[in-house]
């Protein structure tokens, strides 16, 4: 088998989220009748395209194992079909 390859890194560390203080230590926080409190902001995730380009890149491989497994298992089973009923033909 083959070794594991090591978790691929990140190009660039995500910043860090900003957390709100709690409510109970801030009262002024707190949005009276027609008062609007905007929301904390947070860091972007990694976009999903990007991920998935990721994962395809570690597993590349073993996709490819797995399909010409797959594909010789069903070309072997079809010759031995194919076999028999050719010998069911000549009895």
């Amino acid at each position: 088998m083959r070794k594991p390859k090591p978790p691929a890194q990140d190009p660039e560390p995500a910043p860090a989220l900003e957390t709100a203080p709690a409510l109970e230590s801030a009262p002024d926080l707190m949005a009276g009748p027609g008062e609007h409190i905007e929301p904390v902001t947070r860091a972007p995730r990694v976009a999903r395209t990007v991920r998935l380009r990721q994962w395809v890149r570690r597993h590349r491989h073993d996709a490819a194992a797995h399909l010409l497994r797959g594909t010789c298992y069903g070309l072997g089973t079809g010759a031995v079909g194919l076999a028999f009923w050719w010998i069911q033909q000549q009895l």
